[in-house]
Protein backbone atom coordinates (compact mmCIF):
# COMPACT_ATOMS: atom_id res chain seq x y z
CA UNK A 1 0.00 0.00 0.00
CA UNK A 2 2.76 2.60 0.86
CA UNK A 3 4.90 1.47 -2.18
CA UNK A 4 1.44 2.41 -4.33
CA UNK A 5 1.05 6.09 -2.70
CA UNK A 6 -2.25 4.59 -0.63
CA UNK A 7 -2.78 7.25 2.53
CA UNK A 8 -5.85 5.32 3.66
CA UNK A 9 -6.92 1.79 4.53
CA UNK A 10 -10.81 1.07 5.64
CA UNK A 11 -11.54 -2.90 7.30
CA UNK A 12 -13.47 -4.20 8.62
CA UNK A 13 -13.36 -5.60 11.95
CA UNK A 14 -14.70 -9.19 12.70
CA UNK A 15 -16.68 -9.80 15.79
CA UNK A 16 -16.50 -13.39 16.03
CA UNK A 17 -12.88 -12.81 16.18
CA UNK A 18 -13.17 -10.25 19.07
CA UNK A 19 -16.39 -11.80 21.02
CA UNK A 20 -16.35 -15.30 19.82
CA UNK A 21 -19.66 -15.41 21.78
CA UNK A 22 -20.40 -12.68 20.81
CA UNK A 23 -20.27 -10.78 24.38
CA UNK A 24 -18.42 -11.12 27.81
CA UNK A 25 -15.11 -13.08 26.95
CA UNK A 26 -12.35 -11.62 24.58
CA UNK A 27 -10.34 -12.74 22.55
CA UNK A 28 -7.17 -11.18 23.48
CA UNK A 29 -5.28 -12.55 20.19
CA UNK A 30 -7.95 -11.39 17.85
CA UNK A 31 -7.74 -7.89 19.32
CA UNK A 32 -4.47 -7.86 19.18
CA UNK A 33 -4.39 -8.79 15.46
CA UNK A 34 -5.98 -5.51 14.61
CA UNK A 35 -4.41 -3.45 16.98
CA UNK A 36 -1.09 -4.50 15.41
CA UNK A 37 -3.06 -3.89 11.92
CA UNK A 38 -3.21 -0.32 12.75
CA UNK A 39 0.27 0.28 14.33
CA UNK A 40 1.40 -0.91 10.94
CA UNK A 41 -0.69 0.79 8.86
CA UNK A 42 -0.06 4.30 11.07
CA UNK A 43 3.66 3.30 10.89
CA UNK A 44 3.85 3.51 6.99
CA UNK A 45 1.64 7.40 6.92
CA UNK A 46 -1.38 5.01 6.14
CA UNK A 47 -4.96 6.22 7.72
CA UNK A 48 -6.87 3.64 9.04
CA UNK A 49 -10.87 3.45 8.50
CA UNK A 50 -12.38 0.94 11.00
CA UNK A 51 -16.10 -0.82 9.93
CA UNK A 52 -17.21 -2.26 12.95
CA UNK A 53 -20.32 -4.46 11.31
CA UNK A 54 -19.64 -6.19 7.88
CA UNK A 55 -22.32 -8.77 8.46
CA UNK A 56 -20.44 -11.64 10.44
CA UNK A 57 -22.40 -11.62 13.19
CA UNK A 58 -21.13 -14.30 15.96
CA UNK A 59 -23.39 -17.61 15.90
CA UNK A 60 -24.48 -17.45 19.74
CA UNK A 61 -26.20 -14.23 18.79
CA UNK A 62 -27.66 -15.59 16.06
CA UNK A 63 -28.85 -18.54 18.42
CA UNK A 64 -30.28 -15.67 20.38
CA UNK A 65 -32.29 -14.29 17.83
CA UNK A 66 -30.22 -12.19 16.12
CA UNK A 67 -30.78 -8.98 15.31
CA UNK A 68 -34.19 -10.08 15.45
CA UNK A 69 -33.64 -9.93 19.19
CA UNK A 70 -33.20 -6.29 20.75
CA UNK A 71 -30.72 -7.55 23.37
CA UNK A 72 -27.86 -7.60 20.53
CA UNK A 73 -27.74 -3.69 20.39
CA UNK A 74 -26.66 -3.98 23.70
CA UNK A 75 -24.15 -6.37 22.83
CA UNK A 76 -23.47 -4.28 19.98
CA UNK A 77 -22.82 -1.75 22.16
CA UNK A 78 -20.52 -3.81 24.32
CA UNK A 79 -18.23 -5.19 20.93
CA UNK A 80 -17.92 -1.53 19.81
CA UNK A 81 -16.82 -0.33 23.53
CA UNK A 82 -14.15 -3.00 23.40
CA UNK A 83 -12.67 -1.48 20.06
CA UNK A 84 -12.70 1.79 21.37
CA UNK A 85 -11.44 1.25 24.22
CA UNK A 86 -8.71 -0.65 22.58
CA UNK A 87 -8.30 1.82 19.13
CA UNK A 88 -9.96 4.96 20.04
CA UNK A 89 -6.30 6.99 20.23
CA UNK A 90 -4.90 5.41 17.06
CA UNK A 91 -8.33 5.08 14.51
CA UNK A 92 -9.60 8.49 13.67
CA UNK A 93 -12.65 7.11 11.47
CA UNK A 94 -15.43 5.04 12.14
CA UNK A 95 -17.77 3.69 10.23
CA UNK A 96 -20.79 1.61 12.37
CA UNK A 97 -22.32 -0.54 9.57
CA UNK A 98 -21.79 -1.75 6.28
CA UNK A 99 -24.67 -1.84 3.92
CA UNK A 100 -27.66 -2.14 6.88
CA UNK A 101 -30.06 -2.01 3.80
CA UNK A 102 -28.56 -5.71 2.49
CA UNK A 103 -28.43 -6.91 6.18
CA UNK A 104 -31.94 -6.41 5.99
CA UNK A 105 -33.18 -7.39 2.69
CA UNK A 106 -30.54 -10.31 1.39
CA UNK A 107 -30.95 -12.02 5.02
CA UNK A 108 -34.63 -11.17 5.70
CA UNK A 109 -36.46 -10.48 3.23
CA UNK A 110 -35.71 -11.52 0.36
CA UNK A 111 -33.56 -14.53 2.08
CA UNK A 112 -30.60 -15.38 0.18
CA UNK A 113 -27.81 -14.15 2.91
CA UNK A 114 -28.20 -16.00 6.43
CA UNK A 115 -30.39 -16.17 8.49
CA UNK A 116 -32.02 -17.15 5.01
CA UNK A 117 -35.70 -15.51 6.47
CA UNK A 118 -37.93 -14.13 3.49
CA UNK A 119 -40.62 -11.94 5.70
CA UNK A 120 -40.35 -8.04 5.19
CA UNK A 121 -41.93 -6.87 8.45
CA UNK A 122 -39.24 -9.01 10.30
CA UNK A 123 -36.52 -7.18 7.12
CA UNK A 124 -38.10 -4.10 8.76
CA UNK A 125 -37.82 -4.56 12.43
CA UNK A 126 -34.18 -5.70 11.88
CA UNK A 127 -33.37 -2.56 10.30
CA UNK A 128 -34.91 -0.53 12.98
CA UNK A 129 -32.66 -2.28 15.41
CA UNK A 130 -29.53 -2.05 13.52
CA UNK A 131 -30.28 1.36 13.28
CA UNK A 132 -30.80 1.63 17.08
CA UNK A 133 -27.09 -0.14 17.32
CA UNK A 134 -25.61 2.09 15.27
CA UNK A 135 -27.04 4.68 17.30
CA UNK A 136 -25.60 3.35 20.49
CA UNK A 137 -22.11 2.70 18.87
CA UNK A 138 -21.43 5.85 17.83
CA UNK A 139 -22.66 7.49 21.35
CA UNK A 140 -20.05 5.29 22.95
CA UNK A 141 -17.11 5.98 20.06
CA UNK A 142 -17.95 9.96 21.47
CA UNK A 143 -17.09 8.53 25.15
CA UNK A 144 -14.37 6.68 24.73
CA UNK A 145 -12.33 7.56 21.65
CA UNK A 146 -9.98 10.74 20.60
CA UNK A 147 -12.44 13.97 20.74
CA UNK A 148 -11.03 14.20 16.94
CA UNK A 149 -12.60 10.96 15.96
CA UNK A 150 -15.34 11.10 13.15
CA UNK A 151 -18.30 8.95 13.07
CA UNK A 152 -20.50 7.61 10.05
CA UNK A 153 -21.26 4.61 8.25
CA UNK A 154 -21.48 3.22 4.73
CA UNK A 155 -24.82 2.66 3.07
CA UNK A 156 -24.98 1.40 -0.20
CA UNK A 157 -26.79 3.99 -2.65
CA UNK A 158 -28.61 3.98 -6.32
CA UNK A 159 -29.78 7.04 -8.18
CA UNK A 160 -33.76 6.02 -9.52
CA UNK A 161 -34.75 7.13 -12.61
CA UNK A 162 -38.99 7.53 -12.90
CA UNK A 163 -41.26 5.90 -15.50
CA UNK A 164 -41.38 9.47 -16.96
CA UNK A 165 -41.64 13.10 -16.16
CA UNK A 166 -45.20 13.19 -15.25
CA UNK A 167 -45.53 13.98 -12.14
CA UNK A 168 -47.39 10.90 -10.57
CA UNK A 169 -43.81 8.74 -11.97
CA UNK A 170 -41.78 11.53 -10.10
CA UNK A 171 -43.41 10.63 -6.89
CA UNK A 172 -43.28 7.44 -7.43
CA UNK A 173 -39.69 7.53 -8.13
CA UNK A 174 -38.92 9.70 -4.83
CA UNK A 175 -40.90 6.96 -2.95
CA UNK A 176 -38.74 4.43 -4.85
CA UNK A 177 -35.65 6.33 -3.22
CA UNK A 178 -37.30 6.47 0.17
CA UNK A 179 -38.32 2.53 -0.20
CA UNK A 180 -34.59 2.14 -0.57
CA UNK A 181 -33.08 4.42 2.07
CA UNK A 182 -35.64 4.86 4.83
CA UNK A 183 -32.86 3.77 7.34
CA UNK A 184 -30.38 6.55 6.18
CA UNK A 185 -33.20 8.98 6.71
CA UNK A 186 -34.00 7.59 10.09
CA UNK A 187 -30.29 8.00 11.18
CA UNK A 188 -29.68 11.73 9.25
CA UNK A 189 -32.91 12.99 10.26
CA UNK A 190 -34.74 11.08 13.52
CA UNK A 191 -37.71 9.94 11.39
CA UNK A 192 -38.75 7.77 8.85
CA UNK A 193 -39.97 8.71 5.51
CA UNK A 194 -43.85 9.52 5.71
CA UNK A 195 -43.92 7.62 2.46
CA UNK A 196 -42.73 4.18 4.34
CA UNK A 197 -44.68 5.34 7.42
CA UNK A 198 -48.30 5.10 5.04
CA UNK A 199 -47.04 1.51 3.67
CA UNK A 200 -46.36 0.13 7.16
CA UNK A 201 -49.89 1.58 8.41
CA UNK A 202 -51.85 -0.02 5.24
CA UNK A 203 -50.25 -3.30 5.35
CA UNK A 204 -50.21 -3.52 9.29
CA UNK A 205 -46.79 -4.16 9.47
CA UNK A 206 -45.50 -1.28 11.75
CA UNK A 207 -42.41 -2.79 13.60
CA UNK A 208 -42.26 -1.88 17.29
CA UNK A 209 -40.66 1.63 17.67
CA UNK A 210 -40.09 2.08 21.50
CA UNK A 211 -40.20 5.95 22.93
CA UNK A 212 -36.98 7.25 22.59
CA UNK A 213 -35.30 4.87 19.63
CA UNK A 214 -35.62 7.54 17.15
CA UNK A 215 -33.48 9.91 19.69
CA UNK A 216 -31.16 7.26 20.00
CA UNK A 217 -30.55 6.36 16.29
CA UNK A 218 -30.65 10.11 15.40
CA UNK A 219 -27.25 10.88 16.43
CA UNK A 220 -24.68 13.86 14.94
CA UNK A 221 -22.64 11.82 11.93
CA UNK A 222 -19.31 13.61 11.01
CA UNK A 223 -19.43 11.61 7.40
CA UNK A 224 -21.40 8.97 4.85
CA UNK A 225 -19.98 6.45 3.09
CA UNK A 226 -21.33 5.91 -0.71
CA UNK A 227 -20.84 1.85 -1.76
CA UNK A 228 -22.20 2.33 -5.24
CA UNK A 229 -23.37 -0.38 -7.35
CA UNK A 230 -26.78 0.25 -9.46
CA UNK A 231 -28.59 2.43 -11.38
CA UNK A 232 -32.37 1.80 -10.71
CA UNK A 233 -34.87 2.34 -13.67
CA UNK A 234 -38.73 2.48 -12.94
CA UNK A 235 -39.28 2.60 -16.93
CA UNK A 236 -37.08 1.21 -20.02
CA UNK A 237 -33.53 1.03 -20.05
CA UNK A 238 -31.54 3.84 -22.44
CA UNK A 239 -30.34 1.89 -25.01
CA UNK A 240 -26.59 3.70 -24.74
CA UNK A 241 -26.30 1.72 -21.17
CA UNK A 242 -23.65 -0.74 -21.10
CA UNK A 243 -24.57 -3.70 -18.43
CA UNK A 244 -21.93 -5.09 -17.02
CA UNK A 245 -21.77 -9.09 -15.95
CA UNK A 246 -22.75 -8.25 -12.48
CA UNK A 247 -26.10 -6.64 -14.14
CA UNK A 248 -24.90 -3.28 -13.45
CA UNK A 249 -24.75 -0.46 -15.98
CA UNK A 250 -21.80 1.12 -16.67
CA UNK A 251 -22.61 4.54 -16.48
CA UNK A 252 -20.02 6.68 -14.94
CA UNK A 253 -21.52 10.44 -14.69
CA UNK A 254 -24.45 8.38 -12.89
CA UNK A 255 -22.09 8.13 -9.54
CA UNK A 256 -21.51 12.02 -10.00
CA UNK A 257 -24.95 12.95 -9.95
CA UNK A 258 -25.64 10.25 -6.84
CA UNK A 259 -23.03 12.28 -4.98
CA UNK A 260 -24.17 15.57 -6.17
CA UNK A 261 -28.12 14.30 -5.35
CA UNK A 262 -26.87 13.04 -1.34
CA UNK A 263 -24.93 16.47 -0.66
CA UNK A 264 -28.67 18.27 -1.59
CA UNK A 265 -30.80 16.05 0.23
CA UNK A 266 -28.76 14.99 3.29
CA UNK A 267 -27.41 18.77 4.35
CA UNK A 268 -24.83 18.59 7.33
CA UNK A 269 -22.68 15.86 6.18
CA UNK A 270 -19.46 16.17 4.77
CA UNK A 271 -18.61 14.75 1.30
CA UNK A 272 -18.78 10.53 1.33
CA UNK A 273 -15.70 8.90 2.19
CA UNK A 274 -15.94 5.67 0.31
Amino acid sequence: MKEIGLNAYRFSISWPRILPEGHGHVNVKGLKFYSDLVDELRSNGIEPLVTLYHWDLPQAIQDAGGWLNRRTIDWFEEYATVLYKELGTRVRYWITLNEPQIVCSNGYSIGVHAPFVKDQATADQVMHHLLLAHGRALKAGRKHCSPEAQFGMAPNWSLVFPKDSRPESVRSAKEFWEGLLWGVHGAVFGKYPASIMKKWRDKGSMPVVLPGDMKIINQPLDFMGCNYYFLEFLGPVPKDLVRTEWAAFDHPPAFRDLLIKIKKEFKGLSHPCD
